[in-house]
């Protein structure tokens, strides 16, 4: 950008790595970089590595491509290997020096990694004038060692549960590369309009080359809907991802217990109640269940009296409710056709939190 004092340099930095593959993103609080100003006609085009990774051992080269716009000078051709950061040289390259330099030009630059350690690297051009000017620079970043991760299975336990019951998932992955790997293990739940249930995340360190590892990870499920989920899980490590693995979740209403008195429906009995014991899981207080919520065949609200106690004695309170009888009678008999000899009565509802309850009983119907 042009100022009435000179050139403005503009700067936007934008300190996220994102990783399509998995949706997942990483943000920096501090960036730290480093401007070099000098006035030269030289121009380093490019460094263009073979390609971004290389295995240990590899010869790692580059194509230097560098334009000159003034007249001929002679330079300087300094190289330098650096550590990840570019803080400290690992490895200075034989300098090269270049007569009557003109126009465009281009150089090649080897260094061989035997020996090296795994890790990330930088490879540094500048150009230079015979007395140690600085020219001009450009960098090139490189892995050694090749890293990759391979996830081999995907585990719910159980595969079926119901709201506000404990959830695990358990997670295999392993080391396929040769360089040691971190980075953070991931299984996303999604229910069944797509939308993330859970997020849940461990911290993977240091797991050497062919060795593998199993995760488990226990997740919350209060706020869960039943129906069927679908799990991701995958490793997050060197700005990119393993290729996903899939498992399925079954949410169902939470089971209770269900006993009808009397036990068989006398069409001709002029009773004016059919009584329903409704018991909750073994941790769920009776006192939760939400009365006006109970249904019978998803439509025969509670009309009577209800109580706690402790119908069938195992210690565990029941909730005694009364449903008209009549009403049940007309969403079980549907005139003309014959009556059933047995019907399965299903109640339904919720509890105080708005987590939905279920459960069934068989019914003998005499005529």
């Amino acid at each position: 950008m042009k100022t009435a004092g000179g050139d403005l340099l503009v700067i936007h930095i934008l300190p996220v790595r994102f990783d399509p593959r998995s949706g997942s993103a990483e943000y920096w609080r501090r960036w730290r970089f480093r401007v070099d100003v000098s006035e030269s006609d030289v121009e380093i085009a490019s460094v263009a590595l073979a390609r971004s990774e290389f295995s240990l051992g590899d010869v790692v080269s580059a194509e230097v491509a560098v334009v000159h716009r003034g007249p001929r000078l002679d330079a300087i051709l300094c190289a330098a290997v650096l550590g990840e950061g570019g803080d400290s040289t690992v490895e200075a390259l034989p300098t090269r020096r270049l007569r009557d330099l003109e126009g465009p030009a281009s150089f090649s630059a080897a260094w061989d990694s035997g020996g090296a350690p795994p890790g990330s690297y930088e490879l540094r051009i500048e150009l230079r004038s015979p007395n140690g000017a600085l020219l001009a620079a450009e960098s090139a970043g490189f892995l050694l060692g090749r890293a990759s991760v391979s996830t081999k299975g995907l585990k719910v336990l159980p595969s079926t549960l119901w709201p506000g019951m404990p959830g695990k998932v358990r997670l295999c992955f392993a080391n396929d590369g040769e360089c040691p790997v971190s980075g953070q293990a991931v299984v996303r739940v999604f229910d069944a309009g797509g939308n993330q249930a859970a997020h849940l995340e461990a911290e993977v360190l240091g797991l050497a080359p062919g060795a593998s590892r199993r995760i488990e990870l226990e997740f919350e499920t209060e706020t869960f809907r039943p129906g069927s989920h679908d799990l991701r899980g995958f490793v997050l490590y060197d700005g990119t991802a393993s290729a996903p693995v899939a498992a399925s979740l079954l949410v169902v209403p939470i089971p209770v217990r269900l006993e009808l008195s009397p036990k068989t429906l006398n069409l001709r009995d002029r009773g004016r109640w059919i009584t329903a014991f409704i018991e909750l899981p073994r941790g769920i207080p009776i006192q939760k269940l939400a009365v006006e919520s109970l249904r019978l065949q998803e439509a025969v609200p509670p009309s009577g009296p209800a109580a706690i106690g402790d119908h069938d004695r195992d210690r565990i309170p029941d909730l005694m409710v009364k449903f008209d009888r009549a009403s049940l009678i007309e969403r079980l008999v549907r005139p003309p056709a014959k009556p059933p000899a047995r019907a399965t009565i299903v109640v339904t509802g919720e509890l105080d939190d708005g987590r939905p309850v279920r459960g069934e009983c068989a019914l003998r119907i005499q005529r």
